[in-house]
């Protein structure tokens, strides 16, 4: 009973953190797209300084799910008081909705009403055929080679860092004398971490950020596997810095995946990859298995070997730094609709807010 009720969370949590990613992607302009690395990450990394404080006090596992899952009741309160994505609506061609809902936002932003309406005209001309308001679905990531091809190096990319994260969130655990202290350590690092990502996905491009990333989680393993016994602060610290690549490039890659696709698949398509990027994340528990059973060097070289593979995977992805969001495919599939670069003006602004 008790491995029923941890998958049906699972699977919970896990769309919930999806959807959160690409409701907040669509409702902000392309310059603010760091904003989930703040709101939402934070809140992660804070939830993670809180475990081994609570771990700490609390002996009984028991309890501590309880108290862990507690906080969860009230995020149901959020559904009474967030509003729906006017891109999204726009895109499914609930135009009397969506109005209502950018006059609201205008209203907040002090917009003029004008530009509404202008948003809402443009995005009918758009839309205007049923192919172009067809629903997605999981088909439409696989329907060519193109997407077929991205969404594959996206699932990859994700498996890889979300192994990498979770086996070096393990590993630092182990170091020292206290797991509660290292534990900590290591989760605190996470939050200036954010800060980095904000600034990673304001101002750089999301290949080379992801390249960069990767190549440098590469250079760690291979430090750890240099590095002789007997200095645990030296492996925490390089534990620690694999980690707060793993945590940047996962923020990055939620939203370059929201920049690729568009929003009639935006959502279907961050729950698929990152689904099976948890392929990773239960492979990660393994590796310290297979250090036992072959050599200490063996799961850090495997490690290193897949995150070349993933730096160097990023050229096969497309760019979509400072570009408006894709809303629908075309008619043959092949290219979104929208795909210009991002523009200045008050009615770019006013349709993503």
């Amino acid at each position: 009973m008790y491995n029923v009720a941890r998958v049906a969370l699972a699977f919970a949590v896990s769309a919930f953190g999806d959807i959160t990613y690409a409701l907040v992607m669509e409702t902000v302009s392309p310059r603010f797209r760091y904003l989930p690395t703040i709101s939402v990450g934070m809140g992660w990394s804070l939830g993670m300084l809180a475990v081994p404080g609570m771990a700490y006090i609390v002996k009984d596992w028991q309890a501590l799910q309880l108290y862990v899952c507690v906080p969860l009741g009230v995020m149901f309160l959020v559904w009474i008081f967030l509003p729906e994505s006017p891109r999204w609506q726009l895109a499914n061609g609930e135009y009397d909705a969506a109005r209502k809902n950018l006059m609201r936002l205008a209203k907040c932003n002090n917009s003029p009403k004008d530009v509404v309406e202008e948003v809402i005209e443009n995005a009918q001309k758009k839309t205007g055929t049923p192919e172009d308001t067809r629903k997605g679905s999981f088909i439409d990531l696989f329907s060519t080679k193109r997407w077929a091809l991205t969404t594959s190096v996206f699932s990859f990319q994700l498996a890889v860092s979300s192994m990498v994260w979770y086996y070096l969130t393990v590993s630092t655990a182990a170091v020292g004398s206290s797991p509660f202290i290292s534990f900590s350590v290591a989760a605190a690092s996470e939050i200036p971490v954010k800060f980095i990502n904000m600034l990673l996905i304001r101002f750089c491009p999301r290949r080379l950020a992801l390249f960069g990333t990767f190549s440098l989680i590469t250079l760690v393993m291979i430090a750890l596997i240099i590095l002789p016994t007997g200095y645990p602060w030296a492996k925490l610290a390089l534990l620690i810095v694999g980690k707060m690549c793993t945590s940047a490039n996962g923020s990055i890659f939620r939203v370059h995946i929201s920049e690729v696709y568009p929003t009639v698949v935006r959502s279907v398509a961050l729950g698929v990859c990152i689904t099976i990027g948890r392929v990773g994340t239960v492979i990660a528990p393994f590796f310290d298995d297979l250090s036992q059973i072959t050599s200490p060097w063996m799961s850090k070289a495997i490690t290193s070997a897949l995150c070349l593979s993933c730096a160097l995977a990023t050229r096969l992805t497309h760019e979509t730094f400072n570009k408006m969001l894709q809303d629908n495919f075309d008619t043959n599939g092949q290219e979104a609709a929208q795909s210009e670069t991002c523009r200045s003006g008050s009615t770019g602004d006013a349709a993503s807010s």
